[in-house]
């Protein structure tokens, strides 16, 4: 027979038993398993987004490729000659032609000192847009010698440099561009140099010319091998304004 003490103290201890349970269940559901371990964020959601893999061509640009002028197809490299140029191939066959001729005569420094190229319709300051309309389209831009460059289909053996405001800060253009290929003559017509000698860096011999803001450097093989190629830049336009980036 059981007494009410007794009831009282069986249900006083099945009291105990199921607050030890509830406990030890609450407790046991919010600690974290022994095993677990924190991220390294400290537990707060990872939000960065997956790295492509290397191997995925599918998020990378096509080669050529600049974000304002759309895909440009790539240019099979042609022969260098001779006394030709050493500059990037720039167009789909030689069969482009130089846009005129530079005529280096006594006129050509004192008009080259405001940018204007005696013989051709291409100035330092020419916009992108006018030399695309008329030798276009884009066949390459790349970089080569420091600069970004960009070739076009109609301009053959020449490329053009771009400042950040999309004019000509600098050209290269290849010896069929110019009206005397000789030292000497060239040096008779456009006087003595600023400069002249072997560059200590690829080893051709070179005449160099300043004009106001304007550098003109002319290569050669050697003293006395043909002109090779014709560089005139204003490095000034090109500190002021830097080149665009080439995919952005």
């Amino acid at each position: 027979m059981i007494t009410k003490r007794g009831e009282c103290d069986m249900s006083f201890k099945r009291q105990i038993i199921t607050l030890a349970v509830c406990g030890g269940l609450l407790v046991g559901g919010c600690a974290a398993p022994a095993n677990k371990q924190p991220d390294e964020q400290g537990n707060k959601p990872n939000t960065a987004v997956p790295a492509a893999p290397a191997s995925d061509k599918a998020s990378q640009p096509p080669s050529g490729q600049n974000g304002s002028e759309g895909t440009v197809p790539p240019v099979p490299p042609t022969e260098t000659q001779p006394g030709d140029s050493k500059l990037p191939s720039t167009s789909k066959s030689d069969e482009a032609k130089a846009a005129g001729k530079l005529i280096l005569d006594g006129k050509f420094l004192p008009m080259l000192k405001d940018g204007r190229v005696q013989g051709i319709d291409i100035a330092i300051g020419t916009t992108k847009e006018s030399v695309l309309k008329k030798y276009g389209p884009i066949t390459k831009q790349d970089y080569y010698d420091g600069g970004q460059y960009t070739a076009f289909e109609k301009l053959g053996k020449g490329i053009l440099y771009f400042d950040g405001h999309d004019r000509v800060y600098c050209m290269d253009l290849g010896s069929q561009w110019a009206d005397k290929t000789e030292l000497n003559a060239i040096k008779q017509a456009l006087g003595a140099p600023n400069d002249e000698g072997v560059s200590d860096v690829d080893g051709d011999y070179y005449l160099y010319y300043v004009v106001g803001k304007i550098e003109l450097f002319l290569a050669f093989d050697s003293k006395d091998a043909p002109l090779k190629s014709i560089r005139i830049i204003n490095k000034q336009m090109i500190t002021d304004f830097p080149q665009k980036p080439l995919n952005g």
